[in-house]
């Protein structure tokens, strides 16, 4: 079992469900511009796909709009009222505090843009002690995370994410890595790395490998 200085987390997908709360801001705002709403599995397996302007365009026959509904999204999508509708992921808790077996330190990165909602949130959901520390990046671009973490990281480092760009953070830190499949992306981002449906599941795997 490997012993790391740092587990960095990724916040939305590996310890967030957060269908819920993408489908309610999706649906409100079509809805406002007069779009057709498509049904939430639908809607959900192909944003996983990262099929979104096939989603906004034509699914949704928002046209040229799109660009609007993104601005509305980026202003609304941190609100309370959608936060609320996050869920934890299955034994997420067991699964952050069994990973202190194999870590000195748990960080938990995210590239939410509202502190004050997200530590409300993290306080809502009794997340906070599991934390040595909580990243939050400055900007929302595919350097941002790296840039972010690179500050922190000592010798022997991991991260847990669920998106193209946390694989690119891993890489660009040369760092280990652990995709989650049943994040925002679906396993194809993942072929030929490490990845595992939930949290737990590489939790458990790491300890039993290390008795």
């Amino acid at each position: 079992m490997i012993k790391y200085d740092n587990v960095f987390i990724d916040l939305d997908g590996p310890i967030l469900e957060g269908k819920e709360r993408h489908y309610a801001c999706y649906k409100d705002i079509v809805t406002e511009m007069n779009g057709v709403v498509i049904p939430l599995e639908k809607y959900w397996n192909l944003k996983r796909q990262r099929k979104n302007h096939y989603i906004l365009q034509e699914l949704s026959q928002l046209g040229n709009s799109t660009d609007l509904f993104m601005n509305c999204w980026l202003t609304r999508i941190e609100e309370k009222k959608y936060l609320q509708l996050d869920e934890l992921k299955p034994h997420i808790k067991e699964a952050l505090e069994k990973i202190r077996l194999f870590a000195d330190r748990v960080v938990l990165v995210t590239m939410r843009q509202n502190k004050e909602n997200l530590f409300w949130q993290l306080e809502s959901l009794g997340l906070l002690p599991f934390f040595d520390e909580i990243l939050v990046c400055e900007g929302t671009d595919k350097y941002s995370k790296a840039e972010t973490i690179k500050k922190y990281c000592r010798e022997i480092n991991l991260f847990v994410g669920d998106t193209e760009v946390d694989v690119f953070t891993a890489d660009t830190l040369n760092i280990d890595f652990v995709g989650i499949n049943n994040g925002l992306r679906n396993s194809t981002i993942f072929v030929g790395r490490h990845s595992v449906n939930e949290l737990i599941e590489y939790v458990r795997e790491n300890n039993a490998n290390g008795e």
